[in-house]
């Protein structure tokens, strides 16, 4: 006959050449070199696993959801003996179904309820099994979970967890190694709880850990033996018990692996020569910020869209289905959460590749900010709390309003300042009010220099604020510097109890991120004598800055923070910049406030309602902290993030803070708002 010759790796090419109808003769697959040659050349193939129709195959657990797959995958390969052990029998209808349907194809099943934890019922489990057949294959899919955390668990409930596992596979080993000669395969069934780790299964990953060192030891001795660590399987199994809807969940960075596509990966398992595999399908990693999810995420979450490869990257959001509610969610949240305005036009337009590529321009973008750490000529600690002493001359004003653009008595938004630790305003707020069009105050601490707590702080200032400053008024707007972060969250949860809303803005702030400050010098075992020695030497900083070497070890020679005080005063009656009364008042205001950022609890904070914008320099200060300073603690609202140049005493001189401020307004925020609402839809008239 007339041959057509393909080589052993042209499979696919063979049989399109033999379906197109056109060959004569027969099509050959060439697999030697010559027919005497007792090796074929190399052929890839995959692997298959088949059963022996003449011996019997246990299956403990074979009950169970994958027990069940697994007993009819074994059916279908060719097992004609199946012996399933379960320690309830047949509870279920659809058990009893799946029986009836393998016995029409011939198949002897058995069910068997000894105690796979005991010596004695692993025997007879095994000789009911050879009855039927030697024999040819164990797979133990038991399982006992009783999760929890580690302080919860008890040595009842390790030994629950390891018995169907640990133990049983100890004695199935021990047995078959006896009266099973004619084994092919031993079988179990482990976790990546073992392979990787859980939160809660310390006792399941220990017993799924046990059986794999029994299949190690018995890989050594040349006998079969393989175990499989599977991730979460869906559909059946405990994962599908757990379900409550059809969802899917993650679970321990697995996502859940379709019984079909376990069964597809057996074969390449079971044939593998390493005695421990794994298959599992791995989540997606996600990076986020400040715990919000990145804008792609939350579009999707909004328009129900649960796989983004199941759409068009190229398909606009009302193809997919955007209606009008959806469309004013996706705007707002982008709009809120990721400062991307859009009008109702490119909202329409928008598809998922064009909300990518403004993703990646706003990273590219957030990448521009360069953080860094601070360079050694900066002052640290206390020091780069006291940018300085403050403008004594006006003191003793507890609200004091400053010159801006908007000189106006009656207004209906304005801005309130707090000042450093010092408490005073200083040159570098009438800078910042001067080129603001609003209404511009400013706090200042001087008559509360013996309060310990910021919340009497907050009730000393607000009965002036609420009748003088937001009298009148329908928001607030909050700019706390530094330690005035500490007071502008007070006042804010204040003026909320009042009825009013508003926008608080943190400059370089928080109640951690200023007890890390403070601390920078100090232990956390600090007294309040460490506590004024620190705090002395950021005044002489602060006062000499060029003879501070001079100065310090005279001041260390004073053993009463008094002492000190009375010291400082005598080196400093030649400087024209603060009164002695003034110099002997401070260093005791400085005290207290040092201690308020020390002491006050910022594990349990009280939220505020309004939306926080914290302003952070450059260069970095605490390097051991949130990227927000965990002010996400602090409010039920939103907390945003921008950054500008310079360091915590120098950014006070950025006008782009300047701009920030004047940005951040609540009420120009909606008044931007509502005229971009007014142009969109004269666009669309």
């Amino acid at each position: 006959l007339k041959t057509n010759v393909f080589a052993a790796g042209d499979i696919e090419q063979a049989f399109r050449y033999l379906a197109s109808g056109k060959h004569v003769g027969k099509v050959l697959l060439k697999v030697r070199e010559s027919p005497s040659d007792e090796d074929s050349v190399p052929i890839s193939y995959l692997p298959r696993v088949y059963c022996n129709p003449d011996r019997s195959y246990l299956i403990a657990g074979g009950l169970g959801g994958f027990g069940l797959e697994l007993a009819d995958w074994l059916v279908l390969r060719g097992c004609r003996k199946v012996v399933i052990s379960s320690s309830r029998g047949l509870s279920k209808p659809y058990q009893l179904y799946r029986i009836k349907i393998w016995e029409t194809y011939g198949v002897k099943v058995v069910i068997s309820t000894d105690d796979i934890a005991t010596r004695a019922g692993c025997e007879a489990l095994i000789n009911t099994a050879n009855k039927l057949g030697p024999v040819g294959g164990i797979f133990n899919l038991a399982v006992q979970l009783r999760d929890g955390i580690f302080e919860n668990q008890s040595v009842d409930r390790f030994r629950e967890c390891m018995a169907p596992k640990a133990i049983a596979t100890q004695y199935l080993d021990e047995v078959s190694r006896r009266i099973c000669p004619q084994l092919e395969y031993f079988v179990i069934f482990s976790s990546v709880s073992c392979g990787r780790g859980n939160a809660g299964q310390s006792n399941y990953g220990m017993a799924n850990s046990v059986m794999e060192r029994i299949i190690e030891r018995r890989w050594a001795d040349g006998l079969p033996a393989k175990a499989v660590q599977w991730g979460a399987v869906g559909e059946v199994g405990l994962v599908a018990d757990m379900q409550e809807d059809k969802l899917d969940m993650e679970i321990g960075g697995t996502l859940q692996q379709r019984i079909s596509s376990c069964l597809q990966e057996l074969d390449p398992l079971l044939t593998t020569p390493e005695p421990i595999v794994a298959s599992m399908v791995v989540a997606e990693k996600r990076v986020r910020t400040s715990g919000k999810e990145n804008i792609i995420e939350s579009v999707m979450n909004i328009m129900s869209i649960r796989d983004i490869k199941s759409i068009s990257m190229d398909t606009t959001l009302s193809e997919l289905g955007m209606d009008s509610l959806m469309a004013v969610e996706i705007k707002q949240t982008l709009e809120r959460e990721y400062e991307l305005f859009l009008t109702p036009q490119d909202l329409r337009s928008l598809t998922f590749m064009k909300l990518q590529e403004l993703t990646e321009a706003k990273a590219a973008a957030d990448e521009n900010v360069k953080l860094k750490l601070a360079n050694e000529k900066t002052p640290t600690g206390v020091a780069m709390l006291l940018r300085n002493l403050g403008d004594e001359f006006n003191s003793q004003h507890t609200i004091l309003r400053l010159q801006s653009e908007n000189d106006s008595k009656k207004y209906n938004a304005c801005v309130l300042f707090t000042p450093g630790i010092e408490g005073v305003a200083g040159n570098a707020w009438h800078n910042i009010a001067a080129q603001l069009s609003l209404p511009t105050f400013i706090t200042q601490l001087t008559h509360t220099i013996d309060m310990t707590t910021v919340e009497d702080i907050g009730r000393f200032l607000a009965p002036e604020l609420i009748e003088n400053v937001f009298k009148g008024t329908e928001h607030f707007y909050l700019v706390g510097y530094s330690f005035g972060a500490f007071v502008t969250l007070e006042l804010a949860r204040i003026l909320e109890e009042t009825g009013m809303r508003g926008q608080i803005l943190l400059i370089d702030g928080a109640p951690k991120f200023l007890r890390k400050l403070a601390i920078d010098q100090m232990t956390e075992n600090y007294t309040d004598d460490s506590i004024q020695v620190v705090l002395t030497s950021g005044i002489v900083n602060t006062i000499f800055p060029e003879e501070n070497t001079d100065v310090l070890p005279l001041l260390a020679s004073c053993t009463t923070f008094d002492e000190r005080i009375d010291k400082l005063l005598e080196l400093s009656k030649d400087q024209n910049l603060y009164s002695e009364a003034y110099l002997r008042m401070m260093p005791k205001a400085l005290f207290n406030r040092i201690k308020i950022a020390l002491e006050t609890d910022i594990e349990n904070p009280k939220p505020v309602q309004s939306p926080i914008l914290l302003v952070r320099p450059t260069e970095v200060s605490v390097v051991d902290i949130e990227e927000d300073y965990d002010l996400s603690r602090y409010t039920d609202g939103t907390v945003s993030l921008k950054f500008v140049e310079g360091n915590h005493i120098t950014m006070l001189d950025n006008p782009k803070l300047v701009q920030i401020i004047a940005d951040s307004d609540p009420v120009l925020e909606s008044d931007r708002c509502f005229q971009k609402y007014l142009q969109s839809n004269s666009v669309a008239e």
